[in-house]
């Protein structure tokens, strides 16, 4: 999942978020063209590289010409309603400035008429829309952001003399958490504030794997910080989930206990998420109860005064201690009683665990007039097939072997392997597995998995996917007879299915002929497709897809792609068992502007090089750090984050990191190396 941190170093502005954005890659044209699309005039936008305490950022400005007018609130709504973008940035933009809204009519005490002051500028309208634009067209799923910091003091407004921070930031940034420094400037704006508390949720330490990093100036050069705005755009790292809770107690000695069914009921309808009652003993030897609460930070005080009027307690004790938590998910399976409700937690660290949910289970019973443990056991073992992983031998003699931290194994035929997981077809299905469970993979030969699929899906019926994999595999191994009888004769049946005659009443070998023609020009269209619009040229060899030919000044060679590089990865997805057709395909499609590439590349480094290089183990191999552009291994050709795969051929994906790296700087080499690259692809 895409997401992005705000890291306010000194406070957040509409047009800090922009420049970070614009720092961390994305086009200013971009963003130009989307605010064109509004129903505005007489502004102009301009950006600079400024020093914010030796830090570089970029400040944009938005010059409003002084005739300009003031918008009111409905004019904007209907600015924006009535503009050329697309529905969800409207609807994003919309949710902001409604925010802003209600926040002025709480701060003025209205119900109707809100006056926005300076807010009603245009600017305002620029920087909501703008960030609403960055965040749909970089497909960001999750905004979060750090501890706020508000400064002190009195600024002039529209409106007279206002407190820093103005009341409107403030209120729209109630149970944020936040603190106030002694800085005498305005940190935080509402147009800031809007953004934040619309689209997003405060985290400490989001657990990231950073692909993009930016920084937004603000106006002033800030003696005490440097007055940037930091932007952390990437890949949310799977783990555990985390949040911060409060637990409040209260020893009682003195209520009955009939009242605790009904304390039960209130708290969790008044939102606690645990409640529960341990047995104590009190101050001169009296037996009593310790009523312990879990809930929500911005629940205490309701919750406290319910507790303080329904039991006779006269004192209440509170912490606010960080809870991990598992991710969870509820779903159905299919069992011989019905579907019944499971949940699953479990994290990239953690096995998976489930259990049936017992109201399902209980509802079942109750209906079929079946003993509940036995609904409860039909659950666990549906849960077994269907949600998890079936560890058996596979019936071919060949197959791929995959071995789990937890000691077992899956037999099978890995059918798509991607950057965080693979997929594995057994006899009973196919099946994800996430990489963080896997210990180690043993490949089988390649051509031998392709005609294994090719004739599961031949006995199955789809004779289309059973040709494309007997296809795949004559051309990796011309000399396997096997899959060349296989293929020739899904050629000849699939010939004769399309048209539609039987095999005597055509002429096999020019029909044959035109069949192939024709499937050659549709790969023609695409390769053409490919140069035009990317600028490259590729070739299938048969285990990958390689860069042949790369045009000077296109969209591939300004990413940075090179003859005889090959491609990988297309968004996380490998290529390893598409044709060069399906990727010119994938890449042309009118709708993937943006395309994220990963390409592997050899190049040959000395051990001199990669000697200040510092490296990461990762499950593939050892990702690169500590690249400056002045070092010799920038000069080689390699680049911070690139991943290595292999050292003269030798891979290194179980290898221990010592090992990995004396073989490294053993002596001057060629270095297999995955990067990843975006390419913003011609219209």
């Amino acid at each position: 999942m895409k997401i992005a941190y705000l890291d306010c170093i000194s406070g957040i502005s509409g047009d800090m978020i922009l420049g970070a954005f614009l720092d961390a890659g994305f086009k200013l044209s971009v963003l130009k063209d989307a605010l064109s699309k509004l129903d505005l005039t007489g502004y102009k936008i301009m950006t600079k590289k400024v020093k914010r305490h030796h830090i570089s950022a970029i400040k944009l400005d938005i010059d409003i010409e002084k005739d300009n007018c003031k918008f009111t609130p409905g004019k904007i709504e209907k600015i924006i309603k009535e503009s050329r973008l697309e529905n969800d940035i409207k609807q994003t933009a919309l949710k902001i400035f409604k925010n802003l809204c209600m926040a002025e009519k709480k701060v003025h005490k209205i119900s109707n008429g809100v006056h926005l002051h300076e807010l009603g500028n245009a600017d305002t309208i620029l920087d909501i829309v703008g960030v609403s634009v960055c965040i749909k067209m970089w497909n960001i799923q999750k905004l979060y952001f750090s501890k706020l910091i508000f400064g002190r003091g009195i600024q002039v407004a529209d409106s007279g003399m206002l407190p820093i921070p103005a009341p409107v930031s403030l209120e729209l940034l109630k149970n944020i958490p936040s603190k106030f420094s002694d800085i005498d400037s305005e940190l935080i704006t509402p147009t800031g504030a809007a953004i934040l508390s619309t689209l997003g949720t405060f985290c400490r330490e989001p657990e990231i794997k950073v692909k993009n990093l930016g920084y937004g100036a603000g106006s002033r050069d800030l003696k005490q910080l440097p007055n940037a705005l930091r932007l952390l755009v990437g890949e949310e790292v799977p783990s555990y989930l985390s949040d911060n809770v409060t637990v409040l107690e209260s020893a009682i000695d003195d209520t009955m206990p009939i009242v605790y069914t009904y304390l039960y009921d209130e708290l969790f309808k008044l939102g606690a998420l645990d409640v529960y009652i341990t047995n104590i003993q009190m101050k001169k030897n009296r037996p009593g109860q310790l009523l312990t609460v879990v809930l929500p930070n911005h629940l205490l005080s309701d919750i406290a005064e319910f507790i303080f009027r329904e039991t006779n307690t006269t004192g209440l004790r509170y912490y606010r201690p960080d809870r991990l938590k598992l991710h969870r998910v509820s779903r159905k399976v299919r069992t011989r009683y019905g579907r019944i409700s499971v949940k699953i937690s479990g994290s990239e660290k953690e096995s998976y665990k489930s259990s049936p949910e017992f109201e399902s289970c209980k509802k079942i019973a109750m209906n079929k007039k079946i003993p509940f443990a036995r609904v409860y056991e039909e659950a666990k073992k549906a849960i077994i097939l269907s949600v998890f992983f079936v560890f058996v031998s596979f019936a071919p003699s060949f197959c791929d072997t995959i071995y789990l931290n937890d000691g077992s194994q899956v037999k099978g035929i890995i059918v798509e392997e991607y950057s965080d997981r693979v997929v594995i077809s057994t006899e009973y299905g196919e099946a994800e597995m996430m990489k963080g469970e896997i210990k180690g993979i043993d490949y089988d030969l390649m051509e031998q998995n392709l005609l294994s699929l090719g004739n599961k899906y031949k006995e199955a019926g789809d004779y289309v996917r059973a040709y494309f994999y007997y296809d795949k595999a004559r051309k990796l191994n011309p000399q396997y007879k096997e899959a060349v009888d296989g293929a020739n004769y899904l050629q000849g049946f699939l010939f004769r299915k399309e048209m539609g005659r039987k095999a005597d009443e055509v002429n096999r070998y020019q029909d044959l002929e035109d069949f192939q023609q024709n499937r050659f020009k549709k790969e023609e269209q695409s390769m053409s497709n490919l140069k035009q619009l990317i600028g490259i040229e590729i070739q299938d060899t048969g285990k990958n897809i390689k860069v042949i030919k790369v045009y000077k000044g296109l969209p591939a060679d300004k990413a940075g792609i090179k003859k005889g590089d090959y491609l990988a990865a297309i968004w996380g997805k490998l290529t390893g068992y598409m044709s060069s057709e399906e990727v010119a395909q994938i890449l042309s499609k009118p709708e993937n502007l943006e395309l994220k590439l990963e390409i592997d590349r050899k190049i040959k480094v000395s051990p001199r090089a990669i000697k200040s290089s510092q490296f990461d183990l990762r499950f593939e191999g050892l990702c690169l750090r500590n690249i400056s552009d002045r070092s010799e291994a920038f000069a080689s050709g390699l680049r911070n984050n690139d991943l290595i795969l292999s050292i003269d051929g030798a891979s290194i994906r179980y290898t221990p990191l010592k090992e990995a790296m004396d073989s490294l700087r053993s002596g001057p080499g060629t270095l297999l190396i995955r990067r990843e690259l975006t390419i913003w692809r011609r219209k």
